[in-house]
């Protein structure tokens, strides 16, 4: 019997339902587990893992974790259970004496597969079996979770991530899991325009919220269900924990920003590091994006909890590598792991004022010359009424677009708003109507957009052109980037 082992991001939650669509395919018994982030956090833990390993299994696969799970490993083995490890996390000196480590670390930097995340590494295995069963004609329709769990890792989209986007992308326009069709129908997406922003702003959302507040095994059924009702209800549970996640992000990140105005000293870190009592864990990586945002520098948010243990997400700007930094700290911590964009870690809480200033000195030790202004690169400065089908779908053709292959910027000047409304099942959006110098208008959409940072005055507005418009709508749309006073 084989046990595949994720974990509670869309990642870890795709990784296994890969595994387990191949599997069950080819024939094979398969019982799987994500770990409940509240009670057991991330990674293997040999007291859960003893528990699941009772039902029978004989080979262990971990999907999006496992590379620091040493003493688990061992457990395995003890117990004659073999262990394959696919894993995207970094590398560390004590790797676990698994039968097999897939791991895209362990490749050159200049390697095409060498950027993979957990599902894309999950995928090699399965793409692999299925050719060696001469089953390969299923591997095509895998790409979809892929496409998933790589968008919402924040993998950069070149080389082999790219195309396997590319082609998840188009798998996934084809709507085929009844989960997903239910998701999307709940969000108002139209399938057939979806792109990686669709996957980034409405399906990765919804599909996390269940990994930080509640528990993410369901979710392989959601990504493999055949019964239309089963689907529905995994949907409407997804919708109701997103709105619940979405307050308690906009509490925590309030909380934030408000011990930020108290103690003005916290900003002038190059890191920054907040902690807060009893703040939801789940919600951390959420808000320290948000901080990334706004202040562009790398952001780590911690909830102390009441016994004295104290659990943080973190995130980065590009060129910092934050799970080095965190490394470096590894005395004064519980445990850790992650990778350079992303991480999380906990630690008694007595030592978060000095996890503080040794991760800022560690970072001006190693950056000591990077400036965190947030410069923006502009492609082209056009007038709206150059914005056209043929420039569009000569910019989609490098889509889709995120790290490794930033978005072509462009920007127009003397910009006025002219009005804006909220947009979009929950509302969470903003589509802003504007006008330029020529006199044309057009309307622009900012995913997760916040009116009160709205302009009053003529701006150089910068923005991004993208073929599909927001709901049932095909058309150009215009997406929010950022703006600055008329030079």
């Amino acid at each position: 019997k084989n046990g595949i082992w994720g974990d509670f991001d869309v990642d870890g939650q795709t990784g296994p339902a890969l595994l387990v669509s191949c599997l069950r395919e080819l024939g094979a018994k398969v019982d799987f587990h994500i770990p409940i982030r509240s009670s057991e956090n991330h990674g293997i833990d040999p007291k859960y893992l003893v528990e699941f390993l009772q039902s029978g299994v004989t080979l262990l696969i971990s999907c999006d974790t496992g590379i620091t799970a040493v003493e688990a490993v061992r457990l395995a083995q003890s117990r004659g259970v073999d262990v394959i490890i696919t894993d995207h996390h970094s590398l560390t000196d004590n790797l676990p004496p698994a039968f097999a480590i897939l791991n895209p670390n362990q490749l050159p930097d200049e390697h095409p597969l060498s950027a993979l995340s957990g599902v894309g590494t999950a995928f090699q295995l399965a793409k692999a079996l299925l050719d060696l069963m001469a089953q390969s004609q299923m591997t095509e329709s895998l790409l979809d979770l892929v496409a998933l769990g790589t968008v919402a890792d924040l993998a950069k989209l070149n080389a082999e991530n790219r195309y396997l986007v590319q082609k998840g992308l188009q798998q996934l326009r084809k709507n085929q899991r009844k989960g997903l069709k239910e998701l999307l129908k709940l969000a108002e997406v139209n399938p057939e325009n979806l792109t990686e922003e669709q996957i980034s702003f409405v399906i990765a959302p919804r599909m996390n919220s269940i990994g930080r507040l509640g528990n993410a095994n369901s979710m392989v059924e959601f990504l493999t269900t055949k019964n239309d009702e089963r689907a529905s209800e995994l949907a409407m549970e997804l919708e109701k924990l997103n709105n619940h996640r979405k307050m308690a992000s906009e509490s925590i990140f309030k909380g934030a920003v408000r011990q930020l105005e108290q103690t003005p000293e916290l900003v002038e870190y190059p890191i920054l590091v907040l902690a807060g009592n009893n703040w939801e864990a789940g919600i951390n990586g959420i808000v320290a994006s948000r901080l990334v945002s706004q202040f562009n520098k790398p952001a780590l948010v911690i909830t102390k909890e009441p016994e004295g243990i104290a659990h943080g997400s973190a995130r980065s700007i590009a060129g910092v590598n934050i799970f080095q930094l965190i490394n470096l700290q590894k005395d004064i911590l519980l445990n850790y792991g992650g990778h350079p964009m992303a991480a999380g870690f906990s630690l008694k809480t007595e030592f978060i004022e000095q996890f503080r200033e040794r991760i800022n000195t560690s970072f001006q030790n190693i950056y000591p010359k990077m400036s965190l202004q947030n410069d923006l690169r502009i492609d082209a400065f056009l007038a709206f009424n150059s914005i056209d089908e043929e420039l569009t779908s000569s910019i989609e053709k490098l889509a889709p677009f995120g790290p490794g292959n930033p978005c072509i910027i462009l920007a127009s000047r003397h910009v006025q708003i002219l009005h804006h409304t909220r947009i979009g099942k929950s509302r969470d959006h903003l589509k802003i109507t504007a006008r330029d110098f020529t006199g044309n208008s057009r309307d622009i959409l900012w995913w997760n957009g916040d009116e009160t940072l709205l302009p009053n005055d003529e701006i150089d507005f910068a923005y991004t052109v993208r073929a599909q418009g927001f709901g049932q709508n095909n058309n150009i749309q215009l997406e929010w980037v950022d703006w600055r006073e008329v030079c």
